[in-house]
């Protein structure tokens, strides 16, 4: 049996948490007192490793590898250094730390039955026991009777490579005081690597990567020459790399000054909605990681000094920071949660055979198939995927799919919502080139209801269609400052109730709509009768681009972030519930919004645009909380919607 425990004082520790989650805690770790020693300030340092952290489980989510989870980590690493404004990374640290940490990692492999070998009858060959992965493999196959106290022999793959790395860190050593640039090192020990995998890929009989069984040439399958290729180009950028470093000077070690608030902002932002779209499912520890990460880093955001008051400047931003990870942390126990089943008694590895067909083993919600042919298992998808892609890859492999399954047929539903907003702003309007301005001082709010029928379209788009009814109180004062008459200053007092209605279609990737406004609008000046007059404006909306990425632009439209009669420009980051893409505009579960919004006041128009943000929470597929808020010159403003479907 793999040995998932191991004996620890008057206890037992988790062989995974021993081999796997310490090292990788630990190059955490490295890398921050790394980039200490080579002048970072903390805040930017401690940014930067949260960072990796985020990278790590992206990179596990894109390519499901110990690979794709360093790729994505250093990826992500470097980039948030681009944006804090870092210099000189500490590759050295980075190169031998990682190459260390697989290192070690790969005993974890090895002890719990993971990424296990083909057999063999090599002298160094290992048997796991009745039970393991390796023997459900073996009985499936029919190569040891249903009884066999252990499998077949088998490679010991994780041994092969923890061996390999081990050798390269005095060459690493070595290579550390001979070259100029730190970066060649990195991509040196990134080549060896990949040669040492495509080495050894092919001892391998738990298969990550699907199209790796596509084909082989030479006695290489896919995958193996993908890594030979990648390592020819890792080896030529180190050649580069040292070539330029040897001509020109070796940069200073300067302390780096502090990054900017909306740097960090960017950064810290940037983490939260990776970790929001990143597979939960994927692994449970990297995601957990990086909330740990990012709960830490809270701690080095800060306002602007022009945002917030000097006694509210040392907590705000942290305070705003931890309630941003409210829901994140809710996302990433609940994934967890329901991965953490385990009948077999195996916590970070488990592998279960489904009643249904023997053929089908299941490990953390991925789904194996037994590949006859190379009698191998390979990873074909996830439970989070569509089940149209994953039995593509079934086709493709020459394994029959599923019989499919009944769908599921979505009816029209009936969406009640309603909302609040409020705040204040203070912008200057240029008048004319002589250098006469108006400097406006607007403070106001109002409530609004809503209601919207939804309407199948097609399998993966919707109609909707829907009005708006509100009503707004706001004060505005207009200072009008001329060269030649002086300051002439005027106090409004202005209120507007207005009724919107719309049409859209919306499907993952695209959406549009049109629709139009007609309003009332009453202004009186210090005390003077009131104004009215009607208003009517046309409306429309777009958006378009990935279902996880892409320009949202209105006017006047159905926006549901604001709920007011307001225009935006900017980026809609959106993820379901099975995963990073949208397949249909039910199944979204969160809709991040970033980029400008306009002030939604009492005078029905777009007004002073200003960098803002929106997020809709779906808690549950009839139910959305939502919030937008905007910082502009001054406070800005803020609201609170609910959305709900009528009957639920």
């Amino acid at each position: 049996m793999p040995i998932h425990t191991l004996p620890f004082g008057v206890g037992e520790l988790p062989s995974w948490a021993l081999f796997g989650h310490l090292p990788c805690l630990a190059l955490v770790v490295l890398l921050y007192w790394a980039g200490r020693r080579r002048g970072w300030a903390w805040r930017p340092a401690l940014l930067a490793t949260a960072a990796l952290a985020a990278g790590l489980s992206l990179g596990a989510t894109l390519l499901p590898s110990v690979l794709g989870a360093l790729a994505g980590g250093i990826a992500v690493w470097l980039l948030a250094q681009r944006v804090l404004g870092l210099r000189r990374p500490p590759l050295v640290a980075l190169a031998l730390g990682t190459a260390a940490t697989i290192a070690v990692g790969r005993w974890g492999c090895l002890l719990n039955d993971c990424c296990f070998g083909r057999p063999t009858a090599l002298p160094w060959a290992i048997q796991y026991g009745q039970g393991s992965a390796t023997w459900l493999l073996h009985r499936s196959l029919g190569w040891i009777a249903p009884n066999a106290a252990h499998a077949l022999a088998v490679h010991p793959y994780p041994l092969y490579e923890s061996l390999g790395l081990l050798l390269w860190l005095p060459i690493g050593l070595l290579l550390a005081r001979r070259l100029r640039s730190e970066g060649a090192l990195l991509a040196f020990t990134a080549a060896y690597d990949l040669i040492l995998r495509s080495l050894i890929d092919g001892t391998r009989a738990m298969v990550n990567v699907w199209w790796a069984l596509l084909g082989s040439w030479l006695g290489l399958n896919l995958f193996q020459w993908a890594l030979l290729a990648a390592s020819l180009a890792g080896l030529v950028g180190a050649l580069v790399l040292e070539r330029h470093a040897r001509k020109v000077a070796v940069p200073s070690g300067a302390t780096e000054g502090e990054a900017t608030p909306a740097a960090s902002w960017g950064v810290y932002l940037g983490l939260w909605a990776l970790g929001w779209i990143g597979d939960a499912g994927q692994t449970a520890f990297l995601h957990r990681a990086l909330l740990g990460a990012l709960a830490i880093s809270a701690l080095t955001l800060r306002f602007p000094a022009w945002l917030v008051r000097p006694r509210l400047r040392a907590w705000a931003a942290p305070a705003l920071a931890a309630a941003l990870l409210v829901p994140l942390g809710l996302r990433i126990e609940r994934a967890a949660k329901a991965n953490s089943d385990d009948p077999v008694g195996q916590p970070d590895f488990r592998l279960i055979l489904s009643t249904a067909h023997d053929a089908e083993p299941r490990t953390r919600g991925w789904i194996y198939e037994i590949d006859r042919r190379h009698g191998v298992i390979v990873r074909v998808g996830s439970a989070q995927e569509p089940a149209s892609a994953v039995d593509d890859r079934r086709r493709a492999l020459g394994v029959p799919p599923d019989e499919p399954k009944p769908s599921q047929s979505r009816s029209s539903r009936t969406w009640l919502a309603g909302g609040v907003a409020g705040g204040a702003v203070n912008y200057r309007v240029q008048q004319s080139c002589s250098g006469d301005y108006t400097l406006y001082d607007r403070k106001g709010g109002g409530l609004w209801l809503q209601a919207e029928r939804e309407i199948p379209a097609t399998e993966a788009s919707v109609w909707w269609l829907g009005g708006r009814l509100g009503t707004m109180y706001e004060s505005q004062t207009k200072t009008l400052h001329s060269e030649t008459s002086g300051d002439t200053r005027n106090a409004l007092s202005l209120q507007a109730g207005f009724v919107q209605g719309w049409a859209e279609w919306e499907h993952p990737n695209l959406a549009f709509g049109l629709g139009g406004m007609v309003g009332e609008q009453g202004w009186a000046s210090q005390g003077g009768p009131w104004t009215v007059n009607m208003v009517a404006y046309p409306s429309v909306h777009f958006r378009g681009g990935f279902s996880f990425l892409s320009l949202d632009a209105g006017y006047l439209d159905r926006q549901s972030f604001a709920g007011y009669p307001a225009g935006h420009l900017g980026a809609s980051i959106a993820c379901s519930r099975q995963g990073i893409h949208i397949y249909h505009p039910d199944d979204t579960q969160l809709r991040l919004f970033l980029g400008g919004v306009t002030f939604p006041g009492a005078d029905l128009h777009l007004g002073h645009l200003m960098p803002g943000g929106a997020l809709e929470i779906f808690v549950t597929p009839g139910l959305v909380l939502g919030a937008t808020a905007g910082f502009g010159d001054g406070l800005g403003f803020a609201g609170l919607h609910v959305r709900s479907v009528l009957g639920r």
